[in-house]
């Protein structure tokens, strides 16, 4: 017998943590499920190689869309997210799954929309958030206006799913108490980590021969990686030290300016996205992850898998993860804090020390076994109990 049909809607596999996440899980659940596919509203990125492409689906946007929304083709977000809506739709009819996964808000969206014109109507709806997007909405634009708008309209969306799994329990509480989701309707499944796959790729040749501080992630408003390199250049005695940043995104340019205005263009490197990140990990005196506002931290839990000691700002998901001063830092925010965590950790190899040997243990909490079987159970319960879904509970 055939299983049911299963969708995982992802926009991309772009090389940044929830695509990572999606095609961990995907090869997992595949063995366990004959009819799971994963939807791409484009089909790109660095992880587009993980997954099979017989495992893969993905439609073109139409003529007529491409026709209709090319006066606003300039605005990226916006001409995505109308032409990803006639995607979804066409995709979801080809496939008729019974169950759809959506992953990220710019699958989310089209999927609701899609759903307005009767296709995957019938079908469970599950929103994976991997972020917070309750808290990220209230500043996404410089209009409070314009915010509660937003932030309106997106749970009103994410009412009408039958249910939202988040990977953090700060994700779970932003869900319940802004958008108005019931916790019984919710749950918490962390995001799962390779363990074996990161002691393999990090037991590779030190990538660069000097001493470093390493940061991981989009180059992105979000990640802060601006308060991180000015906190970086205010340490003190520490002028061999550098600070290296892997990822690729939209704020390339204000960060190399940012870098050239500090005079640390010896010291401070930006090589891009690298499909090896741990093994920069495993050689670096710590880990800054220097978010605004995070959904997890999937970079805490695999820099602590190589022996990385952590430092993270108070911004959510990683509070589930670091323990302050026991398995790594937690401190807020502003420059002074972050060179302080930095220095510390510099000027005292006992506390890395320390923090590395409870991190180890620490992180097995979150192995791709565990994460992706906990997956599996909440499709299976779905599925089974169908019959008793609420739809759109509040509307």
């Amino acid at each position: 017998m055939r299983h049911p049909r299963i969708l995982l809607l992802c926009p991309t596999l772009d090389g940044a943590g929830v695509e990572r996440r999606v095609y961990l899980m995907f090869n997992r659940l595949y063995k366990q499920w004959d009819n799971i596919k994963i939807g791409l509203l484009r089909e790109r990125g660095e992880f587009l190689t993980q997954i099979s492409k017989t495992q893969r689906l993905y439609v073109k946007p139409g003529l007529l869309s491409k026709i209709v929304f090319y006066p606003i083709q300039n605005n990226n977000d916006l001409h995505n997210m109308m032409l990803a809506i006639g995607q979804t739709r066409r995709l979801v009819n080809h496939f008729q799954p019974q169950l759809i996964v959506t992953f990220t808000l710019e699958a989310s969206v089209p999927l609701y929309f899609a759903r307005l014109f009767g296709a995957g109507k019938s079908a469970i709806w599950v929103i994976s958030e991997d972020s917070n997007t309750a808290i990220a909405s209230k500043n996404e634009f410089e209009s409070a206006i314009a915010n509660r708008l937003l932030q309106a309209f997106i749970g009103h969306v994410y009412r009408k799913a039958d249910f939202i799994t988040t990977v953090s329990t700060s994700v779970q509480q932003s869900i319940n108490s802004i958008y108005r989701i019931p916790l019984q309707r919710t749950n918490v499944i962390v995001n799962p980590v390779d363990f074996q796959s990161i002691q393999s790729m990090a037991s590779q040749q030190r990538p660069v021969s000097f001493t470093y501080i390493v940061a991981v992630g989009r180059l992105a408003k979000v990640k802060q990686f601006d308060l991180l390199i000015t906190a970086f250049s205010r340490l003190t005695a520490a002028t061999s030290i550098h600070l290296v940043i892997l990822g690729e995104g939209n704020q390339r340019q204000n960060l190399e300016q940012l870098v050239t205005e500090l005079n640390l263009e010896d010291r401070v490197h930006l090589p891009g996205f690298t499909e090896n990140p741990w093994v920069y990990m495993k050689y670096a005196k710590m880990l800054v992850l220097s978010s605004e506002t995070e959904g997890f931290g999937n970079v805490l839990i695999e820099a602590m898998a190589t022996g990385c000691p952590v430092i993270s700002t108070n911004c959510g998901g990683p509070s589930d993860i670091i323990e302050h001063g026991k398995n790594g830092l937690i401190v807020e925010a502003t420059q002074q804090t972050i060179t302080d965590a930095m220095q510390q950790i510099l000027d005292h190899p006992k506390l890395a020390a320390t923090l590395t040997k409870q991190a180890h243990i620490d992180v097995q909490r979150f192995n791709l076994v565990h994460c992706t079987s906990e997956f599996n159970a909440l499709l299976q319960q779905l599925l089974n109990n169908r019959t008793t879904i609420n739809p759109g509970l509040i509307s």
